[in-house]
C-alpha cells in the first residue's frame, strides 16, 4: 500500500500458521476462530511469539503477537504490532 505497511489480512495468516505451528501434538485442529487486535502499523521485518494458553481433549487456545525485529536482531516483545488470538477445534474424522 503507498504507506509501505503490510496488509493486516497477510499478518493475520502469519499469526494463525504460527499459531498452528505451535500446537503441542500434531493432530488435526480446524480453526474454529480467530480474533485480531491492530496494535499499529506492520513495517519491516517481523516475528511471531506464540502461547498456548489452553490445551484441551478437543479445544486449543493460542495467542500470538507479531512483533518488530530491532536492529540487533532481538524481537522488540513490548512493541506487539498484531495481537491475534487463535480457537482450534479437533477435526471430525
Amino acid at each position: 500500500n503507498p504507506s509501505g505497511a503490510v496488509h493486516g489480512g497477510a499478518m493475520t495468516l502469519r499469526a494463525v500458521i504460527a499459531a498452528q505451528a505451535a500446537m503441542p501434538d500434531r493432530v488435526r485442529y480446524d480453526v474454529q476462530a480467530v480474533h485480531v487486535v491492530f496494535v499499529r502499523p506492520g513495517h519491516g521485518e517481523m516475528v511471531a511469539l506464540t502461547r498456548v494458553r489452553h490445551a484441551g481433549r478437543s479445544l486449543r487456545l493460542v495467542e500470538v503477537d507479531l512483533v518488530p525485529v530491532g536492529a540487533d536482531g532481538v524481537p522488540v516483545a513490548d512493541k506487539p504490532m498484531v495481537q491475534v488470538q487463535v480457537t482450534f477445534r479437533a477435526a471430525r474424522s
